[in-house]
């Protein structure tokens, strides 16, 4: 079994506050021109956890943060912590329902936004919701102006810290709630996983409102006392430009990273770097050896959910080409069947995860109960996923949970871009599937059943653009005379997988 992992610390500031009575000067984030040292950071912490407790803010008050990647996330994230209050990250891409709806499904009393999305606010009408922005109207506070003295004795680190929503997969996307104690355990997984030390400067670069760049990309720098780097989002132009200009020996990335660096054209710079390794989830196999010998960067593959954070990681002495490695001493990981029977070494099933210590999955799925128990049926956690383990334990990720797109790092629900079409009068049917992207993960396609003869691809995609998020707008559009099912009604997805992008396929 592998090594057990624990923390020392409660609540996710425990770290920041004892990094403040060691080394107070020492820079820990970098954002642009702008640098914040443990002690201003700490600073401006404690200024907005006050002026957000003079607001009504309090233990277990859930904050929505509608906020691109900043230092400003960052100091609001850690002071609703300090003060016990819950975090729910926002999606920037959503707006009009599905923005309302995770408002709505979280129960938000307070939400805090940068002033470009303030309108975004404002078009969803009266909400019972104290706005924080630093827009003159419609803000019951300025993010700048919040000021006071907080009352932060709150220390309980089995409460929440956040209510993180999936993108979806089956149905309406889920608030995940997780603990302190998980943020705090993943950090201690994720610094032995990928030997982040106190000289590494680790680049982030996906968006905060993504567990990924809040457990590895923040937390497991600030508890290893390495330096962060926040950038607003990737770019693969300037990312390499970024490590050098940083000194980054570090840095977080989904497959559409990897492979948008991989297909650029070769640079007599490639190597001209001090980046060692990249914490570099569902790495195209096609892609993996080649890209470490080509930028002298060390991938370390995984598999994880945010239901239970990072489960396994491809051993960085031990390493199996393709695999997404062992899991983590916080885990036990089983291959069921249909019938939660435990399967084989090579047979395929779901990935099943068990805890080895408490929190170091979610709690639940927030106000949908009859979801959580589905979840954790048979005491195992079902992740929905499909995958097989070798001889030797190694889990090989097979396929997303049914009916799921990721595109670009998202889980996008199939159920809810159907849901969206179907809001155009010229639609009578439609089905949502993934077809493959030449980024090494998904596009999405839809098949039509027109109401409207004259509805065309380019007014259905602007159709689409209105409802949807831009990650969730379909690429491909393909109008049909019939959805193909089975004899009990249901649509055979899989066929239309099977037939992808065909000749009379528009590209919008």
């Amino acid at each position: 079994m592998t090594e057990p992992v624990e923390s020392p610390y409660r609540v996710i500031t425990d770290p920041l506050r004892e990094r403040v009575e060691t080394t107070p000067d020492r820079v820990f984030c970098y954002a642009g021109s702008e640098s914040l040292t443990y002690r201003q950071l700490w600073s401006e912490v404690r200024r907005v956890a006050g002026g957000l407790q003079a607001l009504g803010v309090r233990r277990g008050t859930r904050v929505a943060l509608l906020m691109d990647n900043s230092p400003r996330f960052l100091i609001t994230w850690f002071a609703l912590s300090l003060i016990g209050a819950v975090e729910v990250p926002v999606n920037t891409a959503f707006h009009s329902a599905s923005l309302r709806y995770v408002l709505e499904q979280a129960e938000c009393t307070a939400i805090v936004c940068d002033d470009r999305y303030a309108d975004r606010i404002a078009a969803l009408g009266p909400l019972d919701a104290t706005l924080i922005c630093d827009a003159a109207d419609g803000a019951a506070a300025t993010w700048k102006e919040l000021a006071g003295d907080p009352d932060d004795s709150f220390d309980c680190t089995t409460e929440p810290a956040a209510i993180m929503f999936t993108s979806g997969t089956t149905g309406r996307s889920k608030g995940v709630v997780l603990s302190h104690r998980y943020f705090l355990l993943m950090a201690a997984a994720n610094i032995r996983n990928m030997r982040l030390g106190e000289d590494d400067v680790y680049y982030t670069c996906l968006p905060y409102f993504h567990g990924m760049a809040q457990l590895s990309g923040t937390m497991a720098p600030l508890v290893a006392g390495a330096r962060l780097v926040i950038v607003p989002k990737f770019s693969a132009s300037r990312f390499w430009d970024d490590c050098r200009r940083y000194g980054v020996t570090g840095f977080g990335s989904i497959a559409a990273m990897t492979s948008m660096l991989f297909n650029r054209p070769p640079d007599p710079r490639d190597r001209d770097h001090r980046v060692r390794f990249a914490f570099a989830v569902a790495v195209p196999a096609s892609i993996e050896r080649r890209f470490e010998e080509r930028f002298g960067v060390r991938l370390i593959n995984g598999y994880g959910i945010t239901e239970a954070g990072q489960v396994t990681y491809q051993p960085y002495d031990a390493r199996k080409p393709g695999s997404a490695g062992l899991p983590v001493g916080l885990y036990e990981l089983e291959i069921h069947d249909e019938h939660d029977r435990p399967l084989g070494p090579g047979e395929k099933g779901e990935i099943v995860v068990r805890p080895r210590q408490n929190s170091a999955v979610m709690s639940e799925y927030y106000g949908m109960p009859e979801a959580t128990l589905h979840a954790f049926r048979n005491l195992w956690l079902h992740t929905g996923d499909l995958g097989y383990r070798d001889a030797d334990g190694y889990l090989y990720f097979v396929d997303r949970a049914k009916d799921a797109i990721r595109r670009r790092g998202e889980n996008i629900s199939s159920l809810e871009v159907e849901a969206a079409v179907l809001r155009h009068p010229g639609v009578a049917e439609v089905a949502a599937y993934p077809v493959p992207s030449d980024l090494g993960e998904d596009e999405v396609m839809i098949a039509v059943v027109r109401a409207d003869a004259s509805l065309t691809a380019p007014e259905l995609a602007r159709h689409c653009a209105a409802e949807l998020p831009r990650f969730a707008v379909p690429t491909y559009i393909r109008f049909v005379e019939e959805l193909p099912r089975t004899p009990t009604a249901k649509v055979e997805k899989y066929r239309l997988r099977e037939e992808g992008v065909t000749a009379d396929t528009h590209h919008v």
